[in-house]
């Protein structure tokens, strides 16, 4: 047949309900592997990635084993699907935070710099998907290679983030110290230490994320808010 040929009404009717086809399918399997990572969150937060089983996640979502092998490769290939979803959200972000941490420190000042920064831990304790997310990392990072690099990571990207925060805070006066980055990761370590124990209180104790916060932020005023208003 001549390539140049228009295609008959039929030929082309019959391709385009096949593009349409493919086009629900792709749809209806990218809906299934949705479906399949959100109760795999869910699930994994609530009874640990032990706990759940491929069997568990696929009656949850309504399909047979085998349909979950369409989609990922193991429960372990799943598992890091999580993980990498955690580090976009949550870790990635980090390293961009102090890109305006210039223009907030000199609206703010450093103590209430500190305490709005408290503030946006609240996020992760209330969002439903960042706390099925961290609830994850802190329950597996001593069991799972994979949690347990993320959640150093996850560490060291506040602690160098607090050390940037204090240079700057010496370089604008508003901190004497002859070794500023040093004491902040000092604050850092210790920050990263309130805020585990807060999860415990958060996860177990059941006290509400404004409340620790609220906590938080009087440490941040009554302890360290004379040192590092002083100038």
């Amino acid at each position: 047949m001549d390539p140049n040929t228009p295609a008959r009404p039929f030929e082309a009717c019959l391709g385009i309900e096949v593009l349409l086809l493919e086009s629900k399918i792709d749809k209806r399997k990218n809906q299934t592997r949705q479906r399949l990572f959100e109760k795999a969150l869910e699930l994994f937060s609530e009874k640990g990635f032990e706990g759940a089983s491929v069997r568990d996640i696929c009656r949850a979502v309504g399909i047979t084993p085998g349909g979950f092998y369409n989609h990922f490769d193991s429960k372990e290939s799943l598992l890091e699907e999580v993980y990498h979803y955690y580090h976009k959200l949550l870790i990635a972000p980090a390293g961009n935070y102090n890109g305006q941490s210039d223009i907030l420190l000199e609206s703010l000042g450093p103590v209430e710099y500190l305490k709005t920064m408290n503030r946006k831990f609240l996020i992760s304790m209330t969002n439903p998907v960042l706390k099925q997310l961290s609830k994850i990392i802190v329950q597996e990072q001593y069991r799972i290679p994979q949690a347990a690099e993320i959640a150093f990571k996850d560490r060291q990207k506040v602690v160098l983030a607090m050390e940037e925060l204090f240079e700057l805070m010496a370089l604008k006066a508003m901190i004497k110290f002859d070794d500023p980055r040093n004491l902040g990761r000092l604050f850092g370590y210790a920050f990263l230490g309130i805020f585990s124990d807060n999860l415990y209180f958060h996860y177990f104790k059941k006290q509400r994320p404004e409340m620790i916060v609220e906590k938080m932020n009087c440490l941040v005023e009554d302890f360290m808010g004379p040192f590092l208003s002083f100038s």
